[in-house]
């Protein structure tokens, strides 16, 4: 998945807002820089807080009714946000995405990658150790 920033999501935003003229009826994709499996993912978190982190691929049924009910029934979830989740964790496994430039093309520079994210986010994941 070529998972994007909320950060370069506002980025473009204010490009847009700043000038929206050139922008009317338009609608562009956006994603981050580079296509990233979960094994990448894993990696990355192992990188950033300096433990290994293992990607282990769950069947999406067997997901969706065993740790998706434990959240609601225990983590107090919203039944609304487990069926979000849980249809939108079906759509990443079933989509062949592309990265879109525009990012870059907007603003002028480029997303930040996952790295860069995990990194930049690490003390949140930090928090309950």
């Amino acid at each position: 998945i070529p998972a994007i920033a909320a950060y370069d999501v506002a980025r473009v935003a204010a490009v847009i807002l700043a000038n929206p003229t050139p922008h009317i009826g338009k609608s562009y994709n956006l994603t981050g820089p580079k296509v990233v499996d979960m094994n990448e993912v894993a990696d990355a978190f192992s990188a950033a807080l300096g433990r290994k982190i293992n990607y282990i691929p769950l069947d999406w049924n067997e997901w969706k009714a065993t740790t998706l009910k434990q959240h609601v029934s225990k983590d107090g979830w919203e039944q609304h946000t487990a069926d979000h989740l849980a249809n939108l964790a079906k759509l990443v496994q079933n989509v062949n995405t592309e990265v879109s430039p525009n990012v870059e093309l907007l603003t002028g520079s480029p997303g930040m990658n996952f790295e860069q994210w995990v990194k930049q986010h690490i003390n949140e994941f930090n928090e309950h150790n």
